[in-house]
């Protein structure tokens, strides 16, 4: 659970004039992602448990925000929603949109209803600003405090990553690209940093998900998680540090230099 000041510092900013003239509208979801047994079963949610469908309610709002399946601007509507999550009911909804109102990624507008808020230029730089440091720190845990069970799942995320881009499949290899990011992080066994870093990689991966349109900078990432999981697979931290570092910067770079522009970007007035 990231702490309120956490979740307020990284809160995506909104021009509230804009939402005004928002149309409310639900596209559907690709078949391959309707939720059921198979979603809640992924995220290690047992239905029948206390919270599990507030859980299960938010974690699969956040990931269709995330992988921009619910578009920037999109108005989303308890009732739709309950259909999309296989009938369920309005208060799990409700609480699942609430927390993601607090987190940044859905801006509430009285009288309007609840938008997904914009995918912006500047946010994505200032958050990967942030996940430099942070993980380069991470990497450096991970070395000195990673078992061989953490080893062997990074190990695998990599090869999945791999085979998924291969396949052609670009959403699939973004997913596993972040979930890279994320074991190194749970792999310092310092859930602060692991919580601050999770927050941070959910942020960046909604402009992430665009460069689905872009195979070279999919491939380009690939290449840079192999050279990073050979030298932690040699425990050399210095290298592996630089690696990090020049990974988080590239993504930095190629959103500077506007090769993303094509897309959803809108800059600050």
């Amino acid at each position: 659970m990231i702490c309120k000041n956490t979740c307020i510092f990284f809160a995506i900013c909104y021009n509230r004039d804009e939402l005004l003239h928002r149309r409310c509208y639900m596209t559907s979801i690709n078949e391959a992602n309707k939720p059921g047994n198979e979603f809640s079963s992924e995220l290690g949610i047992e239905m029948g448990k206390k919270g599990a469908k507030q859980e299960y309610a938010y974690e699969y709002i956040k990931r269709a925000i995330v992988e921009n399946r619910f578009a920037p601007e999109q108005c989303l509507n308890e009732k739709d929603l309950g259909i999309e999550l296989g009938g369920l009911s309005r208060t799990p909804i409700r609480d699942a949109l609430r927390k993601l109102v607090y987190e940044g990624m859905i801006d509430y507008v009285p009288g309007k209803g609840m938008f997904v808020s914009e995918i912006r230029f500047e946010d994505l730089l200032e958050v990967s600003e942030i996940r430099i440091p942070l993980e380069k720190t991470c990497v450096e845990l991970f070395i000195e405090r990673a078992n061989q069970e953490d080893m062997e799942k990074l190990e695998e995320l990599y090869v999945k990553h791999r085979e998924a881009y291969e396949a052609g499949d670009l959403n699939m290899a973004i997913r596993y690209d972040d979930e890279f990011h994320r074991r190194i992080a749970e792999g310092t066994y310092n859930s602060r940093l692991s919580a601050y870093v999770d927050s941070l990689i959910d942020q960046n991966s909604r402009g992430a998900y665009l460069t689905a349109e872009d195979p070279q900078r999919v491939e380009t990432s690939l290449g840079e998680h192999e050279l990073i999981l050979k030298t932690i697979r040699a425990k050399d931290k210095q290298t592996a540090v630089q690696l990090m570092e020049q990974h988080l910067t590239g993504w930095t770079s190629y959103v500077m230099t506007m090769q993303l522009k094509r897309f959803y970007f809108r800059k600050k007035g």
